[in-house]
């Protein structure tokens, strides 16, 4: 059995003109995190890097190891897969070209598909950029269908090596009808062939339209599709097992960024409070609600949930190794980002309602 982790946690804060400042766990997480009922306690093996913004301030806590036997302290520069977080991001490439005049709110999908792929009638002018940025469009998902079966089939270790563009356009030309469009149903087909048509249109990869529109305006240093540093989070299973990194080619738009929670302070603060200009109006546009139901109500890739009385968005996101949340209330003026070094949502989730709930007291950070 893996020996539990020291209890090391860096906590950093930081005001917009000061300098770094180490800090103590506030006494009400520390409860919480190793209590007897406390996340640590269990889950001893699970290793977190979480941010917290309230207003102002800036906060950021470790807890545990890149890896759990010999790995280093994991900190707030430590990187981690993002997993679906990454669909945020295309959502807001999305609206960034909406925004900018470049295509309209109700264009199709064949606005931006090449004249050599071709859809069969049940599926031209049905499918909208919107829905498929909202989860509502009905194409196939990649994700409980026969497509990814037969990825899995082929690697079961790296089952998103193998798409390609074509493949997503093959998948295109083989589908004549949709499952349910206008309902919720998650799709991670949908938001790989969104990014992957988006980056085709601008003449240039996935990775560097992020780091065009979204990362190096906004400071995020790290996010990419590649690790731009040697501390790298280890990926464990929910049993600890160790997993590869993952090799997702065309659905990289669906969830293969890696970032750390400095650069997700910033993406949040950039939620929070938009800039001013093109990308800022992007970001209000992909806040504001397009689909809604009985069980949830989405902007463009952001979950819009009502807590305590107030609007709060949010996204998570799971690969084979790490799990992620990012949870802001623009009401507010809070927002936290949790990533974990394994594949553990559940646990994710649980410490993400912890530390909101913490804020919500008004305690220091």
């Amino acid at each position: 059995m893996r020996k539990l982790w020291q209890r090391l946690l860096l906590a950093v804060l930081f005001s917009p003109a000061t300098c770094v400042c180490a800090q103590q766990l506030p006494k009400g997480l520390d409860s919480l995190f190793y209590g007897k009922q406390g996340i640590h306690t269990r889950y001893p093996d699970l290793g977190l890097s979480i941010g917290v913004v309230r207003g102002p301030a800036t906060a950021y806590y470790a807890l545990g190891n890149t890896q759990p036997l010999q790995g280093v302290p994991l900190d707030s520069t430590t990187l981690f897969e993002i997993g679906s977080v990454t669909k945020t991001f295309t959502a807001l490439l999305l609206a960034y070209e909406q925004e900018a005049g470049k295509l309209p709110k109700g264009a199709y999908l064949e606005s931006l598909l090449p004249a050599t792929v071709s859809l069969r009638p049940g599926l031209r002018h049905r499918v909208t950029l919107t829905a498929m940025a909202s989860h509502q469009s009905g194409l196939p998902n990649l994700s409980n269908d026969r497509y990814i079966q037969a990825l899995i089939d082929k690697d079961s270790v790296q089952p998103f090596h193998s798409v390609s563009r074509d493949y997503l356009f093959k998948i295109l030309r083989e589908t004549d009808s949709l499952q349910a469009p206008g309902t919720y149903h998650y799709n991670n087909f949908a938001f790989s062939l969104l990014g992957t048509l988006l980056a085709q249109r601008a003449g240039r990869s996935y990775g560097d339209l992020v780091q065009q529109r979204i990362a190096q305006p906004l400071g995020l240093r790290t996010t990419g599709l590649t690790y731009q540093t040697a501390h790298i989070a280890g990926r464990f299973t929910t049993k600890g097992e160790v997993r590869p990194a993952i090799v997702i080619n065309a659905v990289a738009p669906a969830g293969g960024l890696k970032s750390n929670v400095v650069d997700l302070v910033r993406y949040v603060r950039a939620q929070l409070k938009p800039p001013a200009g093109l990308l800022g109006r992007a970001i209000i546009r992909t806040q504001q609600p397009v689909y809604h139901d009985s069980t949830i109500t989405m902007g463009l890739a952001w979950e819009i949930r009502q807590l305590a009385g107030h609007r709060v968005y949010q996204k998570d996101g799971d690969t084979f190794g790490n799990s992620s949340l990012v949870r802001f209330d623009r009401d507010r003026q809070v927002g936290v980002i949790i990533l974990a070094n394994h594949q553990d949502a559940k646990a994710v989730a649980e410490a993400g309602d912890l530390v909101y709930q913490y804020l919500l007291l008004n305690q220091p950070l």
